[in-house]
């Protein structure tokens, strides 16, 4: 069922600030996604995000800080 299925955003993915969020379309009823601050992002949606906490390979951070230079104020308007 495509509630079940999940959702992650992955900021920063695979840097020491790498910040992970997961939901479920079914969340998203109640819940709003995160807001993107930092790039890269990742969207990741399937069942394999249900694998998050069984695969992490290592600690996140969960810092504020950007890894690179923060380009949100630079690049937030780039479509």
């Amino acid at each position: 069922m495509i509630k079940n299925k999940g959702i992650a955003v992955v900021q920063q993915a695979s840097t020491p600030n790498q910040k992970t969020a997961i939901f479920t379309f079914k969340d998203l009823e109640t819940k709003e996604l995160p807001e993107f601050e930092y790039v890269p992002t990742l969207l990741i949606i399937g069942n394999v995000v249900h694998l998050h906490q069984k695969f992490a390979w290592f600690k996140e951070n969960n810092t504020t800080a950007s890894y690179f230079d923060n380009h949100k104020t630079l690049l937030q308007n780039a479509i």
